[in-house]
């Protein structure tokens, strides 16, 4: 049979069976597509939010970030590796730090990748580049996770801290919130709600930076600052300082004054704050205008 002849034969049955074929290879696509089957398993990190009343983070060359429930609000502090004397200390935006630890107390799907040692560094897990996350409960560690690198699929790779097995996980859960950044965990109000504790227009502002680094009080001289008085009726007494800038816009700082009632463990950590916020000349505005 000449090569025309078998070109013709060819025709004849393609044509004849197109449909068949064409189902066939779609058939060999969806599997050669089809996402493999992969061991998982579930498992929550904490068995209770309320186990948690400290979160340390730290990354090498970044530096470290410490979150402490301190009474009714959370306290932040945060280090850089310069070897500043004072830490920037504010009060957390509660809410974060629920969020956080409600993915830590959750079942979270985890996707077994490796159980090598040597492994770690394909992963971003070695100890010189992961991302550490120590959870405490009265000073003793009772979670400790190293956090690296995200892949293709957004899962990002995870292990127990002294532990060869890695796994990943979406990476949503917690990516997010692993964050060395004040502006991120402080809370936005100017008078932090779960400090102050009263109704009020809740005036917001972010943490003052100058070239990458968090201002803190002692950075100013306070001296002729507009001053503002908050009594929120309860005892506690609260003073704001209102320091301009070139710009039109404000510093601002707050300093409380609790009531022998308050907290112990409150009334400490009030004495340490010491962020800046950066506010706008409206809200300067708003706020006197205010009772």
């Amino acid at each position: 049979m000449n090569a025309a002849a078998l070109f013709k034969k060819y025709l004849f049955f393609a044509k004849k069976f197109r449909l068949q074929i064409l189902f066939a290879l779609l058939v060999l696509l969806y599997f050669a597509a089809a996402p493999k089957n992969e061991k998982f398993f579930e498992r929550a990190f904490l068995t209770s939010m309320s186990e948690a009343d400290k979160i340390e983070m730290s990354e090498p060359g970044r530096g470290s970030l410490s979150l402490s429930k301190c009474g009714s609000f959370w306290l932040g502090e945060f280090s850089s590796e310069e070897g500043e004397p004072q830490p920037l200390v504010f009060c957390c935006d509660k809410s974060l730090v629920k969020k956080l630890l409600y993915n830590l107390q959750r079942k979270n799907r985890l996707y077994e990748i490796s159980g090598s040692k040597d492994a770690k560094s394909a992963y971003g897990l070695r100890q010189d580049c992961a991302f550490s996350l120590k959870i405490r409960r009265k000073s003793e560690v009772i979670l400790s996770l190293n956090f690296g690198s995200v892949d293709s699929k957004k899962r990002i790779f995870i292990c127990v801290d002294n532990d060869t097995k890695i796994s990943s996980t979406d990476s949503t859960a917690f990516a997010p919130y692993l964050a060395l950044d004040a502006n991120f965990w402080a809370a936005p109000e100017i008078f932090p709600k779960d400090i102050v504790g009263a109704e009020k227009k809740y005036r917001h502002g972010k943490l003052a930076v100058l070239d990458g680094r968090p201002l803190k009080a002692d950075d100013f001289d306070w001296t002729g600052a507009a001053e503002k008085d908050f009594d929120p009726g309860d005892g506690n007494f609260y003073r704001a300082y209102f320091l301009q800038r070139t710009d039109g816009d404000y510093c601002f700082r707050f300093e409380a004054l609790p009531s022998a009632q308050r907290p112990s463990e409150e009334k400490a950590a009030l004495k340490k704050i010491n962020a800046v916020f950066l506010v706008s000349a409206w809200t300067f505005e708003k706020v006197f205008e205010e009772d």
